[in-house]
């Protein structure tokens, strides 16, 4: 035992972290779970007054969209911490904790200054998207390859590129609204009070959903891109010499519709939510949140909207 008797760093460092994930792992799975239970009742009961199952209604079918794209949401989130923990301690490795000092799954309070504040560091530092940059450049000249197949190009190439390019922006934009709003209420201070507005509670359980919530829409995004890279041997276009081959339309179409549906319904919250942290200041030119408001509402209308994405998803 390496960590007898040193109490809050053992805490945070081992019993949290593996709390965290394992029990979000549970949670994951019992959502799972449930909709497998509901999806063997609807798609088994029949009305017998209008020959319908209980699945062949909208409703449900809106049920199951939006269950089913958050639930892989959150677990592509889960799986990205648990990823991350193994990468910071050598593969779970318990004998770098023979210094007490070394504690990389507890880590830093980012968001907090010297006085257990919201700082004013910008929640988007070190955010590294290289990896979906790259695949601007992967678009490329894959019109050479896929010339005149009508359908099969744009399942295989242009949507799927599509759904990941566009989540990318959606969830940059997520990001990028609540920097401008960190900035205005870590800033703003009421004299009747002598509280910043970020010191409200409210206004920290905007920040506290909007950013666990985006976190999972980003770690979606990049588990769909990191799914393509592999069966596409890393973005190989000479595979598709034989049209036959649709790695990414046998395996991520579905998944593409999950992660617009998610990032878009994400960023929509998100921006409302930091217009009400900003207050009337957010229709203000200068401070930025206007433009993002204006961008982050266009996600849910671009087809397939949110709507129609919900019966898609639930219909499959």
């Amino acid at each position: 035992m390496t960590s007898a008797g040193d109490g809050a760093i053992s805490n945070d460092e081992v019993v949290v972290s593996f709390f965290h994930l394992l029990t979000s792992a549970a949670w994951n799975g019992i959502a799972m779970g449930a909709m497998d239970v509901a999806k063997r009742h609807v798609v088994g009961k029949e009305h017998g007054d209008t020959a319908l199952r209980v699945a062949d209604y909208v409703t449900i079918q809106d049920y199951f969209g939006d269950c089913l794209s958050e639930t892989n949401a959150s677990r592509a989130f889960t799986t990205a911490m648990a990823t991350g923990m193994d990468k910071v301690t050598n593969n779970c490795d318990w004998s770098i904790h023979t210094d007490l000092n070394v504690h990389p799954r507890a880590g830093e309070r980012l968001l907090r200054d010297g006085k257990g504040r919201m700082g004013d560091e910008p929640l988007s530092n070190g955010c590294g998207w290289k990896k979906l940059d790259r695949y601007w450049q992967c678009l490329l000249g894959f019109e050479t390859l896929t010339t005149g197949d009508g359908a099969i190009s744009n399942n295989e190439v242009v949507v799927p590129f599509f759904y990941i390019l566009s989540s990318a922006v959606w969830n940059g934009i997520a990001m990028g609204a609540m920097d401008v709003a960190k900035r205005h209420v870590v800033g703003k201070e009421h004299g009747d009070t002598a509280l910043r507005v970020a010191d409200y509670v409210t206004i920290q359980d905007y920040f506290g959903d909007c950013l666990s919530e985006t976190n999972a829409s980003r770690a979606f995004t990049t588990a769909m891109a990191t799914g393509m890279d592999n069966v596409t041997n890393n973005c190989d276009w000479s595979i598709h010499k034989d049209l036959n081959v649709q790695p990414r339309t046998k395996d991520f179409l579905h998944v593409g519709w999950q992660t617009k549906y998610v990032s878009a319904n994400n960023v929509t919250k998100v921006v409302d939510k930091m217009l009400h942290a900003c207050g009337g200041t957010g229709y203000k030119l200068e401070l930025g949140l206007e433009r993002l408001l204006r961008d982050g509402k266009a996600s849910w209308v671009m087809a397939p909207s949110n709507e129609v994405l919900r019966s898609w998803i639930g219909t499959v």
